[in-house]
C-alpha cells in the first residue's frame, strides 16, 4: 500500500507541473508548434524539438544498423543521439539497434571525432521498416538471403580502408552520403512525417519506472526512469560482463538515455529452415504496443494502416501510435527508442527492476525472453522454469 500511495503522489506531482491540458500535436510549455509554418521553421516532426540547423531537415532520413556484439565494439557511438531507435531480434539471442536520424547528426563531447559505429549488415524485416520513412539505408554487407529479398536506396559502406567488418562511419561521410541523396529522393514531406507529441501528461496509465528485457543470460537489457531527467537511462550487460552496466555513448561518455520508450508487438514470419525470420511494418491495421514516458507505462497500439494522406500523396508515413479509441497517443517531445517484439511475447510486473516475483503495481515490467521460433520446435530457455508458473499467475 505504501509503495502504491507514493506512486501515486508522483504521479500527482507530475501532472500538476506538467500537465497543460493538451495532447495536441508538438504542444510545449509556451505553446502549441503544430502549424506547418512553425514546422517549416524548424521543428524536427520526430522529435518535436526545434532544429539548431533547419537544413538538415531537406535530407532524408537515413537508417544505420549498429552491431552489439561481440563485445569488442561496445560501447556504442552515435546511437544515442538518433531521432529514433529500433532494436530488432537477429536469432541466437542477440539484438539489432537500428539507428534513424533525421535533423541532427551525432556529435561529440568529448574531443572524438564524431562518428557513427559499429554498422552491421541488414535484417530481413528492415526494408520493410525503410518504407515506412522512405529513409535512406546505410549497412556494411548483407546476407544473400536479405539482398535477395529487396533491399533499396541502400549504400554499403566498409570502412576508411574499404575491407572492415563493422566499420565506424564518420559524420563527414555520412553527410556526404546525404548529399547525394538528397538528390535523388524527393524532399522530405514535414506534415507527413509529423508525430504528435506533448509535455501533458496522458492519463489512464500504469506504474511504468523500469523495463527489463531478456534476450539471452549475455544479453539483457534495463530501461529505468529518473524522475530527475524524466528520462529513461539504458543499460546492458553482455558476454565479458554478466553484470548489467550503463550503455554509454562513446562520443558524450554519457548514459544512453531517452523522453519514449516503445514497445512494438509484431508479426514475425518464418522465412526459410535456417530459422531466419521476417517483419512486417506496412499497412499494418492495428497491434499492440506499449509507451512508457514520465515513469508511467499505457498500454495502446500501433498502425501503419493506409489513410487518405497515403492514397493522395502515395506516399508512406511513419508507424503511428493510437488508443483504444483510434485516437493519436502523444509521445513526449525527444528522442524514442523502440524494442520489436514477436506477437504474443508476455510481459507482466516484477518485484524489483531486475526481478523473477510477478507484483503487480510495482511499476517494474518485464518481457522474460525473446525469441522466435516454430511452433512446433519451441525450444525451451534458460528461464522457462520461471516462466511455467509465471504465466499462470497473471491476470
Amino acid at each position: 500500500m505504501k509503495k502504491n500511495f507514493s506512486f501515486f503522489l508522483l504521479i500527482i506531482m507530475l501532472v500538476f507541473c506538467l500537465w497543460d491540458g493538451s495532447v495536441s500535436a508538438y504542444q510545449d510549455p509556451a505553446g502549441s508548434l503544430s502549424s506547418p509554418a512553425n514546422l517549416a521553421a524548424g521543428i524536427n516532426p520526430l522529435t518535436g524539438l526545434a532544429e539548431k540547423d533547419p537544413a538538415y531537415l531537406t535530407y532524408p532520413p537515413v537508417i544505420l544498423p549498429i552491431s552489439r556484439y561481440p563485445d569488442g565494439y561496445r560501447p556504442s557511438a552515435g546511437y544515442g543521439q538518433a531521432a529514433w531507435v529500433f532494436e530488432m531480434y537477429v536469432n541466437a539471442g542477440e539484438s539489432r539497434p537500428m539507428a534513424l536520424f533525421f535533423g541532427s547528426l551525432p556529435e561529440s563531447t568529448n574531443g572524438t571525432d564524431p562518428y557513427v559505429g559499429a554498422l552491421s549488415s541488414a535484417v530481413l524485416g528492415l526494408e520493410s521498416l525503410r518504407k515506412q520513412y522512405m529513409a535512406l539505408l546505410i549497412t556494411t554487407g548483407n546476407a544473400q538471403h536479405v539482398v535477395d529479398a529487396g533491399l533499396l536506396n541502400n549504400e554499403n559502406w566498409y570502412g576508411l580502408s574499404g575491407d572492415q567488418k563493422y566499420p565506424n562511419l564518420p559524420v563527414t561521410n555520412l553527410k556526404n552520403y546525404l548529399e547525394k541523396w538528397k538528390k535523388r529522393l524527393v524532399t522530405p514531406d514535414l506534415d507527413g512525417l509529423a508525430l504528435p507529441f506533448s509535455f501533458g501528461i496522458p492519463f489512464e496509465g500504469k506504474a511504468g519506472t523500469s523495463m527489463f528485457l531478456r534476450y539471452a543470460s549475455f544479453y539483457q537489457i534495463l530501461w529505468e526512469f529518473d524522475l530527475n531527467d524524466g528520462l529513461y537511462h539504458r543499460s546492458q550487460n553482455s558476454v565479458s560482463d554478466p553484470e548489467i552496466v550503463p550503455d554509454a555513448d562513446a562520443l558524450t561518455d554519457e548514459q544512453v538515455a531517452v523522453q519514449n520508450l516503445i514497445v512494438l508487438f509484431a508479426d514475425h514470419t518464418l522465412f526459410d529452415n535456417e530459422g531466419n525470420f521476417t517483419v512486417n511494418f506496412n499497412y499494418v491495421d492495428q497491434k499492440p504496443a506499449l509507451v512508457l514516458r514520465d515513469g508511467i507505462l499505457y498500454e495502446i497500439n500501433w498502425t501503419t494502416r493506409s489513410e487518405a494522406y497515403e492514397r493522395e500523396t502515395e506516399r508512406m508515413r511513419p508507424i503511428r501510435l493510437i488508443d483504444a479509441n483510434g485516437d493519436a497517443f502523444p509521445l513526449k517531445p525527444g528522442k524514442s527508442w523502440v524494442h520489436i517484439i514477436a506477437t504474443g511475447n508476455p510481459y507482466y510486473e516484477i518485484s524489483e527492476t531486475t526481478g523473477s516475483d510477478v507484483t503487480v503495481g510495482s511499476g517494474h515490467w518485464k518481457i522474460p525472453y525473446i525469441s522466435v521460433k516454430p511452433a512446433e520446435k519451441e525450444i525451451a530457455l534458460d528461464e522457462n522454469s520461471e516462466l511455467s508458473g509465471i504465466l499462470e499467475e497473471l491476470p
